[in-house]
């Protein structure tokens, strides 16, 4: 589960990176809502203030225009009203003698205007797309505003709009028509409700933005502040994450490692770095399958070095290594890339041959090994020849199962073992019998010897002048319960193979060395004993106390026993 989560360093990299982009992106997100929400805001409360400007205005156009004006006394610094209130007198002179002026409505809520404009930071006035004051000429924006009114019919029109370099909170209210308005303006056609003008608020809208930033200051500093800690936390438990991730890749490194490891010595030969038998029984069981679907055949070899142990008792361990794998890379060198190699003892090898048409074939292969072992290998700075035996089982001819097959080339290459020099042998139903034969005999060998089934036979050796007997040479007979008697030629070579020579040489020697003693008892004369001591029980460390034991026991005196072995077997060694 872990490795599907983290496969590997960079894309965990990758992922921390990512995180961070989208953490930088929530960020100004954050803020990005927060001057927007700050700008709502501040258009808010400009857009309220204008309102209760225009609502204050209005309230002072709707007095005046309900008393149709009023007299004041004349201020110089104020010009006589030009609009003149229809059926009032424009002037007028009190009992005491004080002389008014009558001030019309719209001169009233003008005056007031300037008033409330000065010294203030908004701007108040009174605009019209009906000119009849130059003063009341609407600029573009409140042109707009006044189409837009009259065609909504909205109470107000609100916007923040730029006058040069100021942004200013800008509100319209509509003036409408009342029926008082019609005496002074009963000639421009109107009618009450309609909108001939309105009142104009310009505020400036810096500051209210202003008020809301530092409103919005502490909102501000938390989301800066829970952003560095998310920021922060991010890098601290990825590297967290990081170092745990490295343990983990490292475990799985160690673990593949191991796996790898364990997979190679499962499958494969340390010394030759040839595949071990399992791997190539699969490979094997594949190749049939193909070839039942193609009509071909599959040919398994066994390759055996010809007297591998003779050759390693002359190399320390490190040469015998190197003996099997140079002969490994021979054998290598020869055969097809399709074709596989694979250990299958100590001194023998296992081939597949898939695909073959031919036995022919299989024949010049191996043909071509020979010819390449013809030239010397050096192997621990010593130079030797080496000679290989084959056997070889085909499919489907000889059997149609894996194993199987494997055991008839085994048992064609024990064949090929036995005969003298490099030979290839196939396998067949004949080899199987001799096969069958010589496992029977091999597991009858130590029952044999624990039921006394061997016997000994005595070839009398004479004295020519005199026609004597001197002597004898013990020859051992194995007369099997089922098969009758059998020939030391038979037995003798699988006794050696199997190690039972050790013990029927030492029971051979005991016996005869007992016949002999008796044998000199009955004449009264001395009696010669000789005795054949095979090629394993000569190289046996133990040969010189066994023959000393039997002599103790039997009491025969060591100048009447003879040892006898062959030449060849001295030659072998003749420093030894």
């Amino acid at each position: 589960m872990m490795r599907k989560l983290i496969q590997s360093q960079p894309d965990f990299d990758r992922y921390i990176y990512m995180l961070v982009i989208a953490w930088i992106g929530v960020f100004f997100m954050s803020v990005a809502f927060i001057a927007s929400e700050v700008q709502g805001n501040a258009e808010n409360q400009a857009f309220i203030r204008a309102k209760s400007i225009a609502e204050r205005d209005m309230l002072y156009r709707q007095w005046a225009g309900h008393y149709g004006g009023v007299y004041l006394p004349h201020v110089e610094s104020i010009d006589l009203d030009q609009f003149q209130m229809p059926g009032h007198d424009s002037e007028v002179v009190t009992e005491d003698g004080l002389q008014l002026h009558l001030v019309s409505s719209a001169s009233m809520t003008r005056q007031v205007f300037e008033l409330g404009n000065s010294g203030s930071d908004f701007i108040s006035r009174i605009t019209s797309l009906d000119v009849t004051n130059p003063d009341n000429q609407p600029d573009m924006w409140e042109s707009e505003a006044l189409t837009n009114l009259k065609q909504t019919g909205a109470e107000s029109f609100s916007a923040i709009a730029p006058s040069g370099d100021v942004e200013y909170a800008r509100t319209l209210f509509p003036l409408k028509v009342e029926q008082g308005c019609l005496d002074c303006h009963v000639d421009k056609g109107y009618q009450p409700g309609d909108i001939r003008g309105g009142i104009s608020i310009l505020i400036p809208f810096h500051p209210f933005l202003e008020a809301e930033w530092e409103a919005s200051r502490s909102v501000l500093m938390l989301a800066a502040l829970f952003w560095l800690a998310g920021f922060f936390g991010i890098f601290f438990f990825s590297r967290k994450l990081s170092q745990q991730f490295q343990i983990i890749s490292e475990s799985e490194q160690q673990r593949h490692i191991a796996e790898s490891t364990l997979h190679y010595l499962a499958h494969f030969d340390k010394q030759t770095n040839l595949p071990k038998r399992a791997l190539f029984e699969d490979r094997l069981h594949q190749a049939i399958v193909y070839a039942g679907r193609t009509e071909r055949k599959v040919a398994v070899a066994v390759v055996k070095i010809d007297n591998f142990n003779k050759l390693c008792d002359v190399f320390s361990e490190r040469g015998e290594s190197e003996l099997i794998r140079r002969f490994a890379e021979v054998v290598s060198s020869i055969i097809r890339p399709d074709d596989t190699i694979a250990r299958f003892e100590k001194d023998s090898l296992l081939i597949l041959l898939p695909g073959m048409r031919s036995k022919e074939g299989i024949v010049s292969i191996f043909e071509k090994i020979n010819y390449q072992l013809e030239a010397p290998f050096l192997v621990d700075q010593k130079e030797l020849f080496i000679n290989s035996s084959v056997g070889v089982a085909l499919y489907p001819d000889d059997t149609d199962d894996a194993d199987t097959l494997v055991r008839y080339a085994e048992t064609a290459a024990q064949t090929a073992c036995s005969l003298e020099g490099a030979t290839l042998q196939m396998y067949s139903e004949e080899l199987n019998r001799s096969a069958h034969e010589r496992l029977f005999l091999e597991t009858g060998i130590r029952k044999a010897l624990i039921e006394d089934q061997f016997t000994i036979y005595y070839q009398p050796q004479i004295d020519a002048p005199s026609g004597r007997i001197v002597g004898a040479e013990a020859l051992i007979r194995w007369f099997h319960p089922e098969k009758g008697m059998i020939t030391p030629d038979q037995f003798i070579p699988l006794a050696e193979s199997s190690g039972m020579i050790v013990p029927i040489g030492e029971w051979i020697m005991k016996n005869a060395c007992r016949q002999a003693v008796v044998w000199q008892r009955e004449h009264g004369r001395s009696f010669q004993i000789g005795i054949n001591v095979s090629a394993k029980q000569f190289k046996d460390p133990n040969l010189v106390d066994m023959i000393d034991r039997a002599l103790s026991e039997t009491g025969l005196a060591p100048e009447n026993l003879e040892i006898e072995i062959t030449e060849g077997m001295i030659m072998e060694d003749v420093e030894r």
